[in-house]
Order: C-alpha cells, then structure tokens, then sequence
C-alpha cells in the first residue's frame, strides 16, 4: 500500500491552525503534534496523511 502525504497547508486546514503555527511546532520541537514530515528536494514538506489523521483522532503517533 502506498503511503499518502499532504502539504503543510492541508494538514493546517485539518487541525484548524495557520501553516505558520504548524512550522513554528517543527522549528522548536521538531514535529508538530509529534508529526514528523519528510522533506523533499526543493525544501517542500510532507506530512504522513496516516500520521496526521491518528493526532487528530488523539491516537498515538510513532
């Protein structure tokens, strides 16, 4: 199966925040609700939709 990534700015959309909040969680902490994105190339990054929707929900995030 293969794995499903969004932007920064969908999963922003999904948790009700601006993608500033989201990028602000990543610099201090390194993730944001313990979501650790993979970083493309061009600096872009992804977010795991899985790992996204698990956090949501209050699953834990590996």
């Amino acid at each position: 199966m293969k794995e499903e990534f969004i932007s920064t700015r969908e999963f922003a959309n999904r948790v009700r925040v601006k993608p500033q909040t989201i990028m602000r969680g990543l610099c201090v902490h390194g993730h944001y609700l313990s979501v650790r994105p993979i970083k493309l190339q061009n600096r872009r990054l992804l977010w795991p939709e899985a790992a996204v929707e698990r956090a949501i929900s209050g699953e834990a995030v590996q």
